[in-house]
């Protein structure tokens, strides 16, 4: 009886034996790559949504961490209107739906689950739903099915002025802000024209920005027109993530530069001619604001383009009346004061020209020369500090005792070319210590860069 009672007991263990050998035929995978504990629940928790973003939280119930960490988690979302049910639906069974936005990952503590999904579309409502799966993708379990919306872009801001305005440059400064969760998905400023009802994107908007999540705000505006009303607003710039940019502008604001009656000087000249106080782009010397932060217009003989250069740097490839085919200069005139070569005239209208060469020849006949140091007004916040610094300039002094100053080194243009077709006069004021003079050259070629000293001319 014993023997038999052995014997059904050796048998037992063998089938046992086969039935789990059979059982793991096909399944060295599992065995090497365990899978994760079935959840109980996948429970979405709070949401937290600005314009841009939205911050979800949740739990695994069930699911220790050492089992998350063999899968992911994260989040399924779509828009509302994209029938959330049946996509998250097709991704639990199985399929990748192209339609449905992942979110992997996030964190998972002893709080639960947290991620953030970023690139929303401002004032929108999404469907969204916790996920978890295994690594090989065999299991996957996902929430009930959750909505959000995000808000409404909103640019707050305060201080909002312009300030310090000029004949040609201004101040616009001010406070803009927006949801602390966003400024890295848009930028801020402030836009000018010339134009009551423009909008960005149009040839007479100026747009200032600085960097993402800047509050305030502060820009020299400068290359402005004298005698002009300019309008500017505050806006917020960004990008749906369709790819369109969507601009949301603040209440309109407007300032006028000022006439230039002020800024022609009568030096009793027998012609009736006036000279400017100042070069093309600076309203005075004694502005500290102007002299450190506004630089004055300087061009190449002829050209209605501003430039930066140096005025001893060759740029005959960069001059729009240089023949590189013929490699000669095109003839634009033998003189171009008031013509559509004439940058003073064509910044300033009316009257004013470039001076010719009569002009100033006039000018030194009729005029004393003597230096004098100029103290700057430093109460102006310039942005830079107190510089503590002046600078002399050469006072011309006409009969009538007037005076005009001058320190535009190495000089400024007149509208006349010289007899070789090639080097203009310009003038030149000397400031040495023991040498005061105003003189003409044409020695340099026409595609250098100096600056100009506008007049105005009566008789225009």
């Amino acid at each position: 009886m014993h023997g038999k009672n052995r014997m059904e007991r050796k048998m037992f263990i063998a089938f046992a034996m086969l039935v789990m050998l059979f059982a793991t035929c096909g399944k060295e995978d599992s065995l090497l790559q365990p899978e994760i504990e079935k959840p109980d629940v996948v429970e979405v928790g709070n949401v937290s949504a600005s314009a841009f973003t939205a911050s979800v939280s949740g739990t695994f119930n069930g699911v220790s961490k050492s089992d998350l960490a063999l899968g992911k988690c994260g989040i399924l979302y779509c828009l509302k209107s994209d029938n959330a049910e049946s996509i998250f639906k097709s991704w639990k069974e199985g399929n990748d739906t192209p339609e449905c936005m992942i979110f992997q990952n996030g964190k998972v503590n002893s709080d639960g689950y947290s991620g953030t999904l970023v690139n929303l579309y401002p004032d929108a409502e999404y469907s969204f739903c916790l996920f978890l799966k295994n690594s090989d993708n065999t299991l996957r379990e996902i929430s009930s099915i959750s909505s959000f919306r995000t808000l409404d872009v909103k640019l707050e801001y305060k201080n909002v002025k312009a300030d310090t305005i000029r004949l040609f440059s201004a101040i616009i400064k001010g406070n803009l802000s927006i949801d602390s969760r966003d400024v890295n998905y848009c930028s801020t400023g402030f836009m000018l024209s010339d134009k009551a009802d423009a909008l960005i994107g149009d040839s007479s908007v100026t747009c200032l920005t600085s960097g993402k999540g800047i509050r305030n705000h502060r820009y020299v505006v400068q290359e402005l027109y004298p005698e002009t009303d300019y309008y500017y607003r505050a806006f917020v710039e960004y990008m749906t993530p369709d790819g369109e940019e969507h601009y949301l502008y603040g209440p309109i604001s407007s300032f006028y530069t000022g006439s230039l009656d002020d800024w022609k000087v009568d030096l009793g000249l027998p012609s009736g001619i006036q000279w400017s106080k100042c070069e093309l782009g600076r309203q005075d010397f004694e502005s500290a604001y102007e002299f450190f932060i506004t630089s004055p217009y300087r061009a190449c003989w002829g050209s209605l383009r501003r430039t930066f250069w140096d005025a001893y740097t060759n740029n005959k490839e960069d001059y729009e009346y240089w023949d590189a085919g013929s490699s000669h200069y095109m003839d634009i005139g033998v003189e171009i004061a008031g013509t559509q070569y004439d940058i003073a005239h064509k910044q300033l209208g009316g009257k004013w020209r470039l001076p010719t060469k009569e002009d100033v020849e006039e000018l030194i006949s009729c005029c004393s020369v003597k230096i004098q140091r100029i103290s700057y007004d430093y109460s102006y916040d310039n942005g830079r500090g107190q510089m503590g610094a002046g600078t002399s300039a050469v006072i011309i002094r006409g009969e009538n005792g007037n005076i005009i100053k001058d320190r535009s080194y190495p000089g400024f243009w007149t509208g006349t070319m010289s007899e070789d077709g090639e080097h203009p006069y310009y003038v030149y004021v000397e400031r040495g210590n023991e040498v005061e003079s105003i003189e003409l050259f044409n020695d340099i070629p026409r595609d250098y860069s100096l600056y100009i000293r506008p007049v105005w001319d009566p008789n225009m």
